[in-house]
């Protein structure tokens, strides 16, 4: 074998044998991370910095209303309701004009406007769904989307009520999408599915039927109870605990029966209007509990 072909597999050898780097990644530039951090810290400070302020909007009703100071360039690159309001033909566009929002809670909106400067607000339940409403009603999609993720999270019944409770601040057809899948996705009940019922096929369920319970882990069953009991349950709106009832939280006929015979005598001690109280009832699906042979009884009873 010559020398030079000798040399050749040495070459080749060496370069077989010599260990890969697997964590080839760029070093990063020290310098330029210092720029973006003070790069960041000039647009955080424009937030405070009035001469550069073209904008207040005036957020909130009656007592809560509260005013912001802001460049609208940073509304208007966020959402394309908010560039059509302030560069468009519409009143606001005009420099240091007022814009008024009076459906839209100052605490969201201050979280808006951190986030928009690059701050780093913290989205809490108590805010969350005022945030996830002004996301929704300027088309600002990301915003929404980590909004919902964040109610399903939800694990503690307080905080799961305070969701709800919210909720009810607005029509109800604003989250009349996501409050179904809040209510059966969240991390607090976590609904299963209930199976197909043996008995489906029989007119009349057995007593027992009443009783079977949908395949939810122990806990998360004491969960649902948990809601059910709570004293924030009786004091939900008409269109909330339909939501309820519907969602699957519920799983069987006798309990329905049970919990809206409870929020039905709720009604009953908080207003003298008869007619008030059976509309309460009906409305709170009581029709899927119609072959239970007592619901009668606690309309007529109303």
């Amino acid at each position: 074998m010559s020398h030079s072909h000798r040399s050749r597999k040495r070459k080749l050898a060496s370069v077989v044998c010599e260990p890969l780097d697997t964590q080839q990644q760029p070093t990063p530039n020290l310098k330029r991370l210092r720029l973006s951090a003070v790069l960041s810290q000039n647009i955080q400070s424009a937030m405070h910095n009035s001469l550069l302020h073209d904008v207040e909007f005036v957020v909130g009703s009656g007592d809560q209303q509260q005013l912001f100071s802001a460049s609208r360039i940073f509304y208007a690159i966020h959402s394309k309701i908010f560039e059509k309001m302030l560069f468009g033909s519409m009143q606001e566009s005009l420099s240091g004009t007022q814009v008024f929002i009076p459906d839209v809670a100052p605490e969201a909106f201050n979280f808006f406007h951190l986030l928009i400067y690059g701050a780093a607000p913290p989205l809490t339940f108590d805010i969350v769904v005022h945030v996830l409403y002004l996301a929704q009603k300027y088309l600002i999609d990301a915003l929404a989307a980590e909004c919902k993720e964040f109610c399903i999270a939800v694990n503690h019944l307080n905080d799961f009520y305070n969701i709800l409770h919210a909720f009810t601040r607005y029509p109800s057809l604003t989250f009349d999408t996501f409050v179904p899948q809040f209510l059966s996705q969240c991390k607090f009940t976590n609904v299963a599915p209930c199976p197909p019922s043996s008995s489906s096929s029989s007119s009349s369920p057995s007593p027992s039927a009443w009783y079977t319970l949908s395949p939810l882990s122990t806990q998360n069953h004491r969960n649902v109870m948990k809601i059910m009991e709570a004293k924030g349950f009786l004091n939900l709106p008409i269109f909330m605990v339909q939501h309820i009832i519907k969602s699957g939280l519920v799983s069987t006929e006798q309990f329905k029966y049970l919990h809206c015979r409870q929020y039905a005598q709720h009604c009953c001690t908080q207003s003298d209007n008869d007619d008030n109280v059976s509309q309460r009832i009906d409305v709170a699906d009581t029709e899927t509990c119609s072959q239970c042979p007592r619901v009668e009884s606690v309309v007529d009873s109303a």
